[in-house]
């Protein structure tokens, strides 16, 4: 098992499959496989495989989701052929692939008097009698790469040293005075032996006595202090993952600690922390910029918050209700810095937002009856960074028409507040929330994409499926894997305005030609021009009445009494009931009346004309004060003849 054993490099620089294996011993017949692969910008890791010793063969296998990869290897003098076998699975159609490699073992250079990478690691800090401990942060994940390599593979050699500074008191006979300064002199001292417990000791040239000298007595002996300082080397000094994994932020370790490298992505003077995990370099996690309302992913598409009236009681003219409003607000980072950190972010990388250690939501909201806003703290608002905020307000008549006030503001301000955030190294972040109906997340458009003719061309329709106008004010670059990008070939001059259920088509020209494209989805500035009309019934609910209102006159067409409408019975009136609760009975006697209607809230709030319209059904009374069956539900403005209701 020991001539398998070693760091072996396949001896063709330009292969375009396997370029490395690792191969560990685990027992007499069974070791471990740690294979990388040719890709670019850096291999491919596949990670480690258990594989065992058959005869001359020591076997091991990859399973992939998409196939299997059997490698069996032996000695070849003083290099490893191995055979790959690529087995691929019914699902991926492709055909199984044969592969030798001549592998050659790489033993790295250890120069101890001036090594490769040196860190030092700090002062160790005594946690109990028998430990001490040190630490020493890591700032990139290239310096955390380097340290992960040479402390998990044994062919670097890697050693570790510790200094340790003590202090130490000497009986000196010999000295002169020179001008009130002590020199000592001791050619024989055995302060400048090497003491037998250390590797490299180094005695320090500052000695001073530990009390004063006595000028009468040249000859007398003196105790002196001196620091010498000693050195300890642990060598080799490395770790197999397969029994301290625990030590890394491994994958295949779920109770290790997690290890996440802080980077800054840059744009336009402004910058955005990113964070990557250590060894699952398809993952990167953002530190938002703000929470936004998204829009839901279902018709009508409306933003992920609604206005829900309860306990609404209307007695002689006195309204009385309360609001309660639900909202999720989602992170969201601007799409431009995304871009930039795909560019930056080697291979094919996905983002999410960052989960923070502590997390504090607070509102502006009005408090009491005055016209204040003041920062309320959301105590009992659900707030993560991958899902987002869920939280529900209660607010009086008053409280809701200010806040109704600032969502119909010229800039749409809406509700505001922010979330102050502890992240992992332990900073305070404050990241805004804005409960806006003009800058929402999520998807606005629905899309469909056709390839051109012309290889590398593509056509992306967008049709605005929201209610609102939506304005694009800029097309931005797609990445669509680590080798590939979409640019938009500019066919539509911008800024453009796409109305509701109106459709535009984007060409992109996707670099490499041959890329594999199925799905390309438009990274898009946009603005909504929101047509509060539609938007306010979609995300109320129960919205209820006003105390506002306005008069009509009501009454019944000439001549109705006079020939009953009813065959069996004669008409003695008719009623007519609104739908804010108002009901008027017109007679013989009286054929006309004038009633006060209250104004639907939403409209009353919006001062929308439709504050004046008003539903209304009609019922004949007959002799007894028996009531037929109502009509309909009509729509009515202004003022109101009536006919009585037609037998069914």
């Amino acid at each position: 098992m020991d001539d398998f054993v070693g760091n072996w490099v396949n001896v063709d620089p330009n292969t375009r499959g396997m370029t490395r294996l690792l191969i560990e011993r685990q027992s007499a017949t069974g070791a471990s496989f740690h294979g990388f692969g040719k890709c670019h910008p850096r291999d491919c890791d596949w990670g480690e495989t258990a594989a065992s010793l058959t005869g001359e063969v020591l076997r091991g296998v990859y399973r992939f989701s998409f196939k299997n990869t059997h490698i069996d290897v032996r000695r070849s003098g003083e290099d490893l052929q191995a055979t790959v076998l690529d087995d691929y699975t019914e699902r991926d159609g492709r055909t199984d692939r044969r592969t030798a490699y001549l592998l050659r073992r790489k033993t790295p250079p250890v120069d101890k008097q001036r090594p490769k990478l040196a860190l030092e690691l700090g002062a160790l800090e005594r946690t109990t009698p028998h430990v001490s401990r040190c630490r020493c942060p890591i700032h990139s994940k290239e310096e955390f790469d380097r340290l992960f390599s040479v402390l998990t593979d044994g062919s670097y050699r890697a050693y570790i040293e510790i200094h340790c500074t003590a202090t130490i008191g000497r009986l000196v006979r010999n000295r002169v005075s020179v001008q009130g300064t002590s020199v000592f002199i001791a050619p024989n001292s055995p302060m400048v032996s090497k003491p037998q417990q250390t590797i490299r000791p180094v005695v320090g040239p500052a000695r001073t006595p530990i009390r004063p000298l006595p000028p009468q007595n040249s000859g007398a002996p003196v105790l002196v202090q001196s620091q010498v300082t000693c050195t300890q080397a642990i060598d080799p000094f490395w770790f197999n993952t397969e029994t301290h994994g625990y030590m890394f932020d491994l994958p295949d370790n779920p109770g290790s600690n997690h290890v996440l490298l802080k980077k800054d992505v840059h744009v336009g003077g402004k910058s955005v922390t990113f964070f990557q995990d250590s060894t699952l370099r398809s993952q990167a996690y953002y530190e938002p910029q703000e929470f936004l309302l998204p829009r839901v992913d279902v018709a009508p598409y409306s933003p992920n918050l609604l206005f829900a009236f309860k306990n609404v009681i209307g007695d002689d003219n006195v309204l009385s209700y309360s609001v309660d409003i639900g909202y999720q607000v989602v992170p969201h980072i601007d799409p431009v810095f995304l871009n930039q950190a795909r560019l930056d972010f080697e291979g094919d990388v996905s983002f999410t937002a960052l989960m923070p250690v502590d997390s504090r939501l607070s509102l502006r909201l009005p408090v009491g009856e005055g016209d204040d806003l003041v920062d309320v703290d959301r105590d009992e608002a659900d707030v993560t960074f991958d899902e987002g905020i869920l939280d529900e307000i209660d607010l009086t008549p008053s409280q809701f028409q200010r806040v109704f006030a600032s969502f119909q503001s010229p800039n749409a301000t809406g509700c505001q507040g922010s979330v102050k955030a502890t992240l992992l190294d332990g900073s305070e972040v404050d990241i805004p929330v804005r409960l806006s109906l003009r800058e929402n997340a999520g998807v606005l458009f629905d899309r469909w994409l056709t390839a051109d003719r012309e290889p590398g061309i593509y056509h992306v329709e967008l049709r605005n499926r929201i209610e609102s106008e939506v304005t694009i004010s800029s097309v931005l670059p797609v990445f669509l894997g680590a080798r590939a990008a979409a640019q938009y070939l500019g066919n539509v001059p911008l800024p453009v305005s796409i109305a509701p259920q109106e459709s535009i088509t984007l060409d992109y020209r996707v670099s490499p030609p041959d890329a594999p494209v199925f799905s390309l989805e438009p990274n898009l500035e946009t603005d909504i021009a929101v047509d509060y009309g539609k938007l306010w019934p979609a995300i109320t609910v129960n919205e209820g009445y006003s105390d506002a209102t306005f008069d009509i006159e009501v009454a019944v067409v000439p001549g109705v009494f006079d020939a009953s409408s009813d065959a069996m019975e004669p008409l003695t009136g008719i009623r007519i009931d609104f739908d804010s609760a108002v009901s008027v009975e017109l007679t013989p006697q009286q054929p006309s009346k004038v009633v006060s209607l209250r104004m639907p809230l939403l409209a009353f709030l919006m001062n929308s004309p439709d504050a004046m319209t008003y539903q209304y059904q009609v019922a004949n009374l007959h002799a007894g004060g028996a009531a037929g069956l109502p009509s309909d539900w009509i729509a009515g403005i202004g003022n109101l003849m009536v006919t009585p209701q037609t037998s069914p």
